[in-house]
């Protein structure tokens, strides 16, 4: 359900699949992994229970919003500064690593209330499914599977 869900992270890597081909779109797909393993482990460890309070809810959507407001305006710019649909590469050299997909990715997974929202009820069912005192080898394999899942 989590990786199968459609969203913002979905959306840059198809944008950047198809104007850059395989290699960036794969570079935000892996990258996302890094807040949504950031996410597992508070929702794994119960710390995403906090982030359901209404007074946190609110600072992370903002969040959320800014980073997918970024992402669209550079999105309208580089399409403004396109001159022509043949296939001329319109990247810019020596453009800011915060534009790269491996910034973009990360920074959507980290700031997806979604991932809020999962992790919240998912962490308390893997707690609730393993028992309050489940050994820490439990939760490993499931944070592994988590992982192996999401980047096959």
């Amino acid at each position: 359900m989590f990786n199968a869900a459609p969203g913002p992270v979905f959306t840059e890597s198809s944008r950047r699949g198809v104007r850059g081909g395989f290699k960036p779109a794969m570079g935000v797909q892996l990258d996302s992994l890094v807040g949504d393993a950031l996410w597992a482990v508070f929702g794994l460890v119960g710390a995403a229970a906090l982030l359901t309070q209404p007074q946190l809810r609110t600072p992370i959507t903002l969040v959320g919003c800014l980073v997918l407001v970024l992402l669209d305006g550079h999105g309208i710019y580089a399409a403004a500064r396109r001159t022509d649909i043949a296939g001329s590469d319109n990247t810019v050299s020596g453009s800011s690593p915060l534009r790269g997909p491996v910034v973009a990715g990360a920074l959507m997974s980290l700031s997806n209330v979604w991932n809020v929202v999962y992790w919240g009820g998912a962490g308390g069912a893997v707690a609730g499914a393993l028992g309050e005192d489940a050994p820490l080898s439990s939760l490993m394999i499931f944070f592994s599977a988590f992982m192996v899942s999401s980047l096959l």
